[in-house]
């Protein structure tokens, strides 16, 4: 994205998102170096334990957190990258901010389909008639991250063949701040409905006494309100920064601009290893209530 270059009382503001994002940067690479060596391990142990699944480490829910780790961090990387080699050619230049763009708007959907799967088992069992909904929200969802896809490359291109100074600026930083909210809404709206269905299934397989299923599932209940809270934290934080950036003057100081800044550019790494510790923890559950039962036979 390209709406950094400008000249106004919010210009500071502009460029603490530059020097936050370089510095977001390592972390960012690190933290996935690290999130794919522990999927790895996971998958590994799952692999060695379940000798009926070779393929386990293949997972869609596997590939679907290794894909959000990997599309976030090439998207931070890829921004220290175009606002550190300003001077290449402007093709290249189009490029990169065309690949960063996707990185960012891929890393959307993927964690709002990766909460569908996780969820599809529970609404398939317990709330069948709602599947077209949930099914519906993520198609909108879809098409809201092609349409502002579009916009965002659009703007690129037009920002680098053009000079539509401020106007252009605010046309694009409206419609992104519209997008942003918009999607919050869809987000949250599918994941409190899947909050809800998980816990109406966890109370009916209690009440059946279905003691592995109630244990791995409230496992992944507790993770998946650790997830919504962290998603939707990022979500609310990045429509106030866009909102905030949209004022003509600074709304709030710097210092709370920077903090919240980082805050939201380190909760989707934060996002990722929730879902690894839920893995984790669920296929610990399985493994002892596997030796349990060896043990009674």
């Amino acid at each position: 994205m390209n709406a950094s270059n400008i000249t106004h009382p919010m210009a500071v503001y502009y460029a603490s998102i530059n020097d936050a994002m370089y510095q977001c940067s390592w972390a960012s690479l690190c933290c996935m170096i690290g999130q794919l060596i522990l999927l790895s391990l996971i998958a590994w142990r799952e692999m060695k334990c379940d000798h009926d699944h070779k393929l386990k480490c293949l997972s869609p829910i596997n590939i679907q957190i290794a894909l959000i780790s990997i599309t976030y961090t090439l998207y931070i990387n890829l921004s220290v990258v175009n606002n550190l080699f300003s001077q290449v050619p402007i093709p290249i230049r189009i490029g990169l901010y065309i690949t960063s763009d996707l990185s960012y708007y891929l890393f959307q959907f993927l964690v709002i389909y990766y909460t569908h799967c996780r969820a599809f088992p529970i609404i398939k069992s317990s709330a069948k008639w709602s599947l077209p909904i949930f099914r519906g929200i993520v198609f909108t969802f879809g098409i809201l991250v092609l349409f502002r896809l579009i916009v965002s490359w659009v703007f690129d291109m037009v920002s680098f063949s053009s000079n539509f100074g401020d106007i252009l600026v605010q046309v694009y930083n409206f419609s992104t701040s519209v997008g942003m909210l918009v999607s919050e809404v869809l987000t949250s709206a599918f994941e409190v409905g899947s909050l809800i269905l998980f816990v109406a299934y966890l109370r009916k397989s209690r009440a059946e006494g279905v003691a592995i299923q109630t244990h791995r599932l409230t496992i992944v209940a507790r993770f998946g309100i650790a997830s919504f809270w962290c998603f939707q934290a990022y979500l609310i934080i990045s429509v106030a920064i866009d909102f905030i950036l949209l004022a003509p003057n600074p709304v709030v100081s710097l210092t709370f601009f920077e903090s919240i800044l980082y805050a939201q550019q380190n909760l989707p790494l934060l996002y990722v290893f929730l879902q690894i510790w839920m893995k984790w923890s669920v296929h610990v559950a399985r493994e002892a209530f596997k030796s349990k039962s060896d043990t009674r036979i």
